[in-house]
């Protein structure tokens, strides 16, 4: 996952998803809206749950992923692309804490 700034993420997929002819193996998520998070949960968000994570991916996703490419996904580039909504959540102080850890 390349960090393109704090309203960014820029995820390298592993497996990628087929669009016509092409694997699309590079996808940027842009920090949702208030509105784009309507029906789901926070808490589900920030432990990457699958189902919220299916939902909200179609709604910030660049190119923007249909819902079928998202169930489609390999397991390992959904963990990806969770990992990085998870960090439009984290604060600043639990970020630098995670870097001390590191």
């Amino acid at each position: 996952m390349e960090k393109a700034d704090n309203k960014f993420q820029i995820c390298e997929l592993e497996i990628g998803f087929k669009r016509g002819d092409e694997t699309i193996t590079k996808v940027t998520l842009r920090r949702p809206k208030a509105g784009e998070l309507r029906h789901l949960n926070l808490q589900d968000l920030f432990q990457a749950d699958v189902s919220a994570v299916l939902t909200l991916l179609p709604r910030i996703s660049d190119p923007i992923m249909t819902p079928q490419e998202c169930e489609d996904l390999d397991p390992i580039d959904l963990m990806e692309l969770g990992g990085a909504i998870k960090g439009f959540f984290l604060s600043r102080a639990m970020k630098e804490m995670i870097v001390q850890t590191n």
